[in-house]
């Protein structure tokens, strides 16, 4: 399974945004399934608290190295037609889906730390928009490659996007009673 080649998707020099918005809507689907799971189950935390962003990001590393190994996107990408593989086309390994998980964590988010955060977001879209990949693809010999956007796909993205800040709406008199 690992050493299936996907020919479907063509590199492209650099979609910045593209690869911005899919990687916050992971984050925020992610963020959405652990609130219905607090409707749903006897688990209660809240995310106006300081460090649920960076506990959430630092937990997603691991969600996205199985999602990378296993069918080489995650629920952004893929809406946004994306896939992460090595040049060659195949698949990442866990191995290396793992430390390029980590890497985006650590390099292009300095681990969550606000100001920092931001520092090195700029860095690596700078990096990106003027060499066509990030230092963490570059170092290993990763790869994005984009699709030709599927206007129902990016539906979908917009749908799903519309509930979470919907449903953080509804649930702000429920966060704001823990106070």
């Amino acid at each position: 399974m690992v050493d299936q080649v996907d020919t479907d998707f063509a590199p492209v020099k650099s979609c910045l945004w593209r690869r911005f918005f899919a990687r916050s809507f992971d984050y925020l689907f992610f963020i959405l399934v652990l609130l219905i799971l607090t409707h749903i189950t006897p688990l209660r935390f809240t995310s106006f608290h300081p460090y649920f962003f960076i506990s959430v990001i630092f937990f997603w590393i691991f969600i996205e190295t199985f999602l990378l190994s296993t069918v080489g996107t995650t629920p952004g990408k893929w809406l946004l037609s994306m896939h992460v593989s090595q040049k060659n086309g195949k698949k990442l390994s866990l191995r290396d889906s793992l430390h390029r998980s980590v890497s985006v964590w650590w390099l292009g988010l300095a681990a969550g730390v606000p100001i920092i955060c931001l520092v090195t977001m700029l860095v690596a879209s700078v990096k990106l928009s003027s060499t066509g990949t990030c230092s963490w693809d570059k170092m290993e010999g990763y790869k994005v490659s984009h699709k030709k956007l599927n206007p129902f796909k990016v539906l979908v993205f917009l749908v799903i996007l519309a509930s979470y800040f919907w449903f953080m709406s509804f649930n702000v008199n429920y966060v704001l009673s823990f106070f």
